[in-house]
């Protein structure tokens, strides 16, 4: 420590004691410091000191072993569509046969490179990307998540696991959309269905729709459908907003349709 030359009573510890090994404190204005072999994270280096007007002063600096700190590195997953996953407290909750992006979030100001996943066997690996990875649930979307890394802060170059966690599961998954093309309509547009998660819609699915105007009147209503789209007529109705409920199985969904001629 650089300090006046006057000063007296010259301490230090430091802390945690967990990221050193030897002393964790001591006097005088050096300090060896020798980090831990098993610990990784940041640490603090704290003297205090006093001055001949009886006061007494700290200064403290931070020290970075190995690598960054647990509580600066998060993951965030995202599915493909770019709905951020289902989160409970710290735990993403992941859906059966579905496709996710997973990142490692850095806040601190140690660089990381040369990111190694580790995911569950049951998952697979779409592709990686540094601080990405794409995976795909299959049936079985739990499971724990460990990455390794290399500390490129200057001096160091060591491989460390900066982050390790356990991805949650859920059967709250999947929704049903729909799309209009094109919307606003002139004259016809095609309701196109599709699903995300464990919803499926492929040729076989069997669906029916209703279309009501802004009065709530019904304007169509067609039934039997099968497959991933069917045309509506509009060249006839009024400009304005209809709305278009869709009925799959026990499950409602609606959306809104301009008509604009």
């Amino acid at each position: 420590m650089d300090v006046a030359s006057n000063a007296t009573n010259i301490t230090w510890a430091l802390t945690p004691s967990t990221l050193f090994n030897g002393a964790t404190t001591g006097t005088g204005k050096n300090v060896n410091i020798i980090p831990s072999s098993a610990y990784q994270g940041k640490g603090k280096i704290t003297y205090t000191f006093s001055m001949p007007s009886g006061e007494t002063f700290t200064a403290n600096k931070e020290i970075w072993i190995k690598g960054p700190d647990a509580s600066e590195m998060t993951f965030d997953v995202y599915k493909s569509n770019g709905v951020r996953a289902m989160q409970v407290g710290n735990t993403f909750l992941l859906c059966p046969n579905t496709t996710y992006q997973i990142y490692i979030m850095n806040s601190g100001s140690v660089p990381l490179s040369n990111y190694i996943w580790t995911i569950p066997s049951a998952w697979t690996r779409n592709y990686t990307s540094q601080n990405i990875i794409s995976i795909y649930t299959n049936s079985s979307p739990g499971g724990q998540v460990i990455v390794t890394a290399t500390n490129t802060a200057s001096g160091c170059n060591n491989t460390i696991q900066p982050i390790t966690g356990y991805m949650g599961s859920t059967t709250n998954c999947g929704t049903y959309l729909m799309a209009f093309t094109p919307n606003p309509s002139t004259s016809e547009s095609s309701l196109v269905l599709s699903a995300d998660g464990e919803k499926i819609v492929d040729e076989n699915t069997q669906w029916e729709f209703e279309v009501y105007d802004q009065q709530q009147t019904l304007k169509v209503k067609s039934a039997q459908i099968k497959g991933n789209q069917s045309k509506i007529n509009t060249s006839n109705w009024k400009d304005g907003i209809y709305l278009v409920r869709v009925k799959i199985g026990d499950e409602l969904i609606s959306e809104k349709l301009v008509v604009k001629h």
